[in-house]
């Protein structure tokens, strides 16, 4: 429980990132490049290329920072894989990113603490979503929507209210169904 509210069970995750300066660099329109196995991705910036391992590591609360070897094996695996030649890195860093089981962000009243809104688990999309999300939580709270609300539209976010656990499970059809 923390402030009077039932966890939800988010989790948070490391995710390291760096800018390395390469011999070839990316031409301006390029896409960012994401691996098939999820062990790394990389995009253009500005000169340089920003890379990741896309690291799934589970963490406790910390001043997370990169670890040992991380980069640099990451900079050894796309050497090969890429004509980047890579050549140094300028900065690097790791953050942690929050997650609900099932991946899905968690937006909306608490349905068992009133005037409790989550705003949480974005993963690692918190950048790219952070601004609709933003602005789903503010219309949600200053319309006075309270507890039991779900946001309509496109977007699927869990509500808080819907509690769900955690493998999921086959449903009738074989098919995967979560319990709340």
């Amino acid at each position: 429980m923390i402030s009077g509210v039932e966890k939800l069970g988010l989790q948070p995750y490391r995710r390291t990132a760096a800018i390395v300066d390469v011999e070839h660099p990316l031409p301006e329109q390029s896409p960012m490049v994401a691996a098939a196995d999820h062990t790394f991705y990389f995009r253009r910036e500005g000169t340089e290329v920003l890379i990741s391992p896309s690291e799934t590591v589970p963490s406790g609360p910390e001043d997370a920072r990169p670890r040992p070897g991380d980069v640099d094996r990451l900079i050894v695996k796309l050497n090969e894989l890429t004509t980047l030649g890579i050549r140094g890195v300028r900065r690097a860093w790791t953050g942690l990113r929050t997650e609900a089981a099932d991946g899905v962000p968690v937006a909306g009243f608490d349905a068992e603490a009133p005037g409790f809104y989550w705003l949480a688990g974005q993963g690692g999309y918190g950048f790219q979503t952070s601004s609709a999300m933003a602005e789903l939580a503010a219309a949600q709270i200053l319309a006075g929507q309270g507890a039991g609300h779900r946001a309509a539209g496109p977007a699927t976010i869990r509500h808080p209210g819907q509690r769900r656990r955690w493998p999921p499970h086959a449903g009738p059809s074989g098919a995967e169904q979560w319990n709340p």
